[in-house]
């Protein structure tokens, strides 16, 4: 007997359909439709297929001729719109569901592969979408965002060229009074970590310390936008000694109680000076190029009046407010001319030079105005003294790997369907043999893959809500699952998602739609191997394009690593294991040494000296020339020590010594770098002394005493590896030069202590000073770690969108193989039958897609190279990109694909070719 066959059966009642003339090809399909629902209930309910035709189509042709008055077109009736003919019909929404919930059905596993792999493309994109639009948000919450510009300096002085975030105190005033395009300008200065103290009747004293404080202009609620809950913004700063709190600072410092009209003292004990809160505002928003827990009065700082006419001491972020209808390259074109005299005067008080010989000499000092929305991405190289800078770079890169991922997706989608298309062909050409529109088919297919892409929508909804707290642990972002809930973004997601189904299934549709109907029908279809699409050509270039994206995104991974790995391993020329820093150590005044004392009788600490900076923020520059000439002088960073420093921190000293211990002649000694040797204008005399540099006298800051020259320590990193090693000036602390407070003692300890055991101790002996002072403290191999904290973040978010491009490639190989396999299956009984072994049938169908990953690595790695040979270029040391990396980045990804390859292979190889050959 022969074997019922159900398509065929449905065909043929399809076509006895056909005959009935007041029936079109749309009403035929609708009622297919419901015929197949009926067939699929009837089979759940436990009837072979041949029954459940036969009832399905019993119960359809009951009242058959009320089903046909209810689809009989009357000739009566206009003829329908363009829109009813069109693929588009909303009523058909239903069925198109229908259709797809019974394919996947058929086809589970396709089907999941094509859902996972949008629904983790759509999610990446959602996630690096609030990433980019966090970034890219910076300032923008200020209501005269577009008029406020931050005043920068690129200056070309000697041995140094950079550009500056930051100008003296007095250049605010000048460009006030000679644009008149400036409405209004604020200065912000930075001016240390304080200890506050709040005196309490019942309680005592409390003290906090402090590290986000800030100085600026009484205008500064006049440039920037912040709430106030307290206070009066127009007045708040007007008054020497006033501070402004925020509000979780308020807190902190009087409970729930209202804060204006409080006194706080700022400062170190017996230094302390008395503010007065004069206004609390809401906490400055994450998204912002500074912040602040307490913003003084400028007016109070007796440092500012002192230099308030000088250009030279950079110590000021100056912003100004551009007037409504002010030309930004207007103001630009008058910057020259309106600082020309002032820079005259400062350069000749400051080098006793005048600005033709400045310029002669092939110095420069210029002025340029950066929009404030440009800060945190766009400011790299001038910086943010007053708060930290991102890389519009990195949006670049995680804007592509977002659309890089999405198309992997998508290619995937396209790959499957149009592999898979073979299968279907069959319905399409039964469905134009009865009268289907092309343009109703292709819109089908269409909806069909629009449908796909909403699921993966809500399933890509649901991924993000689960992993967003995961992403911002580790981009230390704030983003949060309702950002993509607002009523723009989720029309921009459903918006997307449509284009996506669309792009996706476009050329699938096409392509299904292209058979002849007559060729359809036959097994071979030979016609679709020489279609005029070039369905394997196209799905080898995606295939290529796949591999190419994982190879490159995988040897990317790899470079990253290998420098973060190369900067943290690399020698800074000084100790930087069993380093505790303890902090703040100015609070206690001369009680410094006592501590120092106390501290050395704690068993694990081997040695403790004091200094006011340490690396890698040694940051405090001036100006130092050599005695006696009047060659230009050059710039050098400088660190004030005791006399134990040097041997605590393993600076090698490579000529003379170190300073003496405890001898009073060290205040009138300074010992350099190797950098700063080679920079300084030495005369030709004393480069030939034997003993060169020793003996030799330099100023500093512009001013005498003179120092003489007693050692040269070997060039150490006291900055990160962004920079070049800076020429340093290290002084005692018995010596007139300032460059700020003695803040730090560096703790050497014992390779075996145990750290908590440590810690402890140094608070103990700490509190027996301090009392109620803070107790902060630090591992010096720690602050240099952080140093590379963003490329850290970076690295690692890379590298799981990495995992996630691939996952999403092999995902498509997994789904094409077993494609290839399924349509090979009688060959492969076929050759086993002849004798072929279990690797020549693995070698058989593997080889094909083996050689367009070989293909793929080839094409990725010079793209890879470029990209990150251009990274590397922001760091001084770097390393060398080793093109076995490329290799290994290739053979992982090929060793990847071999093992989605080789389960499915083998088990294709190793089946009974009796089965293949019965396959159909």
């Amino acid at each position: 007997m022969k074997n019922f066959n159900l398509e065929h059966s449905i065909t043929n009642w399809r076509r006895a359909l056909s005959k009935k003339q007041h029936l079109e090809p749309g009403d035929i399909e609708e009622l297919e439709g419901h015929l197949r629902d009926s067939i699929d209930q009837n089979v759940a309910l436990g009837m072979n297929e041949k029954e459940a035709f036969k009832k399905a189509v019993s119960s359809l042709n009951t009242g058959f001729e009320e089903v046909i008055e209810e689809y009989r077109f009357k000739g009566s009736k206009e003829p329908k719109s363009k829109w009813f003919s069109s693929w588009w019909i909303p009523a058909m929404l239903p069925n198109v569901l229908k259709i797809t919930v019974r394919n996947f059905k058929r086809q589970p596993g396709y089907s999941f592969i094509n859902i996972i792999g949008l629904s983790i493309g759509i999610a990446c994109a959602l996630i690096i979408f609030l990433y980019v639009q966090d970034e890219l948000s910076y300032d923008r919450f200020h209501e005269k965002a577009d008029r406020i510009y931050r005043i920068d300096q690129t200056n070309i002085w000697a041995n140094f060229e950079g550009k500056f975030a930051s100008t003296g105190p007095g250049v605010a005033g000048v460009l006030k009074k000679a644009i008149p395009e400036i409405e209004s300008t604020v200065r912000i200065n930075d001016p240390a970590d304080y200890l506050i103290t709040i005196q309490n009747d019942q309680s005592g004293s409390r003290y906090f310390e402090e590290s986000e404080v800030l100085s600026a202009d009484s205008s500064f609620f006049e440039v920037f936008t912040m709430e106030f809950l307290e206070g009066n913004p127009s007045t708040s700063l007007k008054a020497p000694y006033s501070v402004v709190l925020t509000e979780r600072t308020r807190e902190r410092y009087f409970d729930n109680e209202s804060g204006v009209g409080k006194t706080i003292r700022i400062g170190n004990p017996g230094e302390e000076i008395s503010y007065q809160v004069t206004g609390v505002v809401k906490e400055m928003p994450k998204n912002s190029h500074f912040n602040f827990d307490l913003l003084t009065s400028l007016s109070s700082d007796l440092n500012v009046k002192r230099r308030e006419n000088t250009w030279i001491w950079t110590g000021f972020v100056t912003y100004v407010l551009l007037n409504e209808n002010a030309s930004i390259e207007s103001v630009r074109n008058k910057i020259p001319s309106s600082i020309a005299e002032d820079i005259e005067a400062n350069l000749y008080s400051a080098f006793g030079t005048t600005g033709t010989e400045f310029t002669n000499s092939g110095r420069s000092w210029n002025m340029y105005f950066t929009p404030v929305t440009d800060i945190h991405l766009k400011a790299t190289e001038a910086g943010n003294r007053i708060g930290v800078v991102s890389d519009i770079f990195y949006v670049y890169v995680f804007s592509a790997i977002a659309l890089l991922i999405i198309a992997l997706a998508c290619i995937n989608f396209m790959n499957l369907s149009s592999a898979r298309s073979v299968y279907r062909a069959k319905e399409v050409g039964i469905r134009k043999t009865l009268g289907s529109r092309k343009e109703s088919l292709i819109g089908q297919f269409l909806m069909e893959s629009v449908l796909f892409a909403f699921i993966s929508l809500i399933i890509a909804y649901l991924v993000v809500w689960l992993v967003i707290p995961s992403f911002n642990e580790i981009s230390a972002k704030q983003l949060t699952f309702a950002q993509i809930l607002t009523p723009s973004s989720l029309l921009s997601a459903i918006g997307i998602a449509g284009i996506l189904g669309i792009i996706a299934g476009l050329y699938p549709a096409l392509y299904l739609t292209s058979f002849n109907p007559i060729e359809s029908f036959k097994s071979s279809l030979p016609s679709i191997s020489q279609n005029k699409l070039s369905f394997s050509g196209l799905r080898n270039f995606l295939v290529v394009f796949q591999f190419a994206i994982s190879v490159m995104l995988i040897s990317c991974s790899i470079i990253i690593y290998q420098q973060l790995a190369f900067i943290q391993s690399t020698d800074l020329g000084f100790d930087k294991e069993n380093i505790l820093i303890l902090e703040n150590v100015e609070k206690i005044g001369a009680q410094t040494e006592s501590l120092k004392q106390l501290l050395l009788q704690e068993a694990p600490i081997k040695e403790v000296a004091e200094s006011n900076a340490l690396p890698p923020n040694i940051w405090y520059e001036d100006f130092a020339g050599v005695y006696g000439s009047d060659a230009p002088e050059v710039t050098i960073n400088s660190m004030v020590v005791d006399d134990d420093l040097i041997s605590t921190m393993g600076f090698n000293i490579s000529i003379g010594r170190a300073f003496n211990q405890r001898s009073e002649s060290n205040a009138k000694y300074v010992i350099l770098n190797q950098t700063a040797v080679n920079q300084l204008p030495w005369s030709d005399s004393a480069k030939e002394n034997e003993f060169f540099p020793l003996g030799e006298f330099i100023l500093f800051g512009g001013n005498e005493p003179k120092y003489e020259v007693i050692g040269v320590v070997d060039d150490f990193n006291s900055a990160s590896l962004h920079y070049d090693v800076l020429p340093l000036a290290i002084f005692h602390e018995a010596s007139d030069v300032w460059a700020g407070p003695n803040r730090f003692l560096t703790i050497k300890f014992d390779n075996n202590a145990n750290l908590n055991e440590l810690i402890a101790s140094v608070q103990r002996q700490w509190k027996s000073i301090a009392r109620d002072m803070p107790f902060e403290f630090s591992f010096l191999d720690d602050q240099l770690y952080v140093q590379y904290q963003s490329e850290q973040r970076v690295a690692k978010v890379v590298s799981i969108f990495t995992a996630l491009a691939i996952f999403i490639a092999i995902l498509g190989l997994v789904g094409l193989i077993s494609f290839s396999i399924e349509k090979k299956t009688k060959e492969i009984g076929v050759r086993k039958i002849l004798g072929a072994s279990t690797s020549n049938i693995i070698l058989l169908l593997s080889k094909d897609l083996i050689k367009l990953i070989l293909c793929a690595i080839l094409i990725a790695t010079p793209v890879a190279w470029f990209m990150m040979n251009n990274w590397l270029q922001d760091f001084v040391y770097r390393i060398d990109i080793n093109f076995l990396v490329f290799l290994l980045s290739g053979f992982g990804a090929l060793f990847l694909a071999w093992l989605a390859l080789s389960y499915q292979t083998t088990k294709a190889a190793l089946q009974n070719p009796v089965k293949s050959l019965r396959s159909d």
